[in-house]
């Protein structure tokens, strides 16, 4: 597929995925837009050589989420069902893409991250913003909800009280204080923002990379297990994990006092 609404590449194990239509304010619901994202998730399940995923914008903003000259308001029930259509087969792919991705995804938030971008932040396992980031969950200024799944995440990334603070007030708050409530890692100069998403990404892409994808595995399903299930997933990675090439790459460097193994993936 050719891309006109991002720029993605792989190189080094590390996929960069970059929103570059900073006229629109990076906005993610047209549906070119919905399927370009769809391609890249799909590549890099399909190719297997990234071992981690940065998402960020170019421009002003890193995403403005929906563009609001494309809501079209009517009480005509009639449309009721085409409208439930716009958010399940568009933005709602980017949604499902994401969170289905085993590797760790890193959000560099350059900009204003509003709607879907907040959401887009919440939903990658790590971000770090530039101190020129602003969030807000503008749906319900907008007499709308989070269709993007925005209302399952934020509870689950943050305190009860402050995500309901947040989804409720659509009020707009700064890098710094998105950095306390957890919606962000940290916060650094702007142009400090990739070189530190990038340092994250390289040390991650350094790691046994089935070892990276059956962690990130554990922590998703451990939200929802009972301990004694997850000891018996951790059991069951394990046992696969120790049979692999890397395990023995890694055991052969500890031993010979190498610091930078390098690891096949098998």
């Amino acid at each position: 597929m050719e891309y006109k609404n991002i720029r993605f590449e792989i190189k080094d194990n590390i996929a960069r995925l970059t929103m570059i239509r900073d006229d629109r304010r990076n906005t993610i619901t047209e549906p070119d837009v919905v399927a370009e994202f769809v391609d890249a998730f799909s590549r890099i399940q399909t190719q297997r050589e990234a071992s981690v995923l940065i998402i960020t914008g170019e421009g002003k903003a890193f995403c403005a989420g929906g563009n609001i000259k494309d809501l079209q308001v009517s009480d005509d029930s009639e449309n009721s069902l085409q409208h439930r259509y716009t958010y399940v087969d568009g933005i709602q792919h980017i949604t499902k893409g994401l969170y289905a991705l085993d590797i760790p995804t890193i959000a560099a938030v350059n900009g204003p991250a509003f709607g879907g971008g907040l959401d887009m932040t919440l939903f990658c396992d790590i971000a770090i913003a530039s101190t020129k980031a602003k969030f807000c969950e503008q749906f319900v200024n907008l007499g709308l909800l989070p269709g993007d799944g925005g209302a399952w995440i934020m509870p689950r990334k943050i305190d009860w009280q402050a995500a309901t603070d947040i989804l409720l007030t659509g009020r707009t708050f700064g890098a710094e204080e998105a950095k306390k409530l957890g919606v962000v890692y940290d916060v650094v100069e702007p142009d400090q923002l990739l070189v530190r998403a990038d340092e994250l990404a390289q040390q991650i892409a350094s790691r046994p990379p089935n070892a990276v994808r059956f962690i990130k595995m554990l922590m998703r399903q451990g939200a929802t297990q009972s301990l004694p299930d997850h000891l018996e997933h951790c059991a069951s990675a394990q046992a696969v994990l120790q049979t692999t090439a890397d395990h023995r790459i890694a055991l052969e460097a500890i031993l010979a006092k190498q610091s930078s193994p390098v690891f096949s993936g098998k």
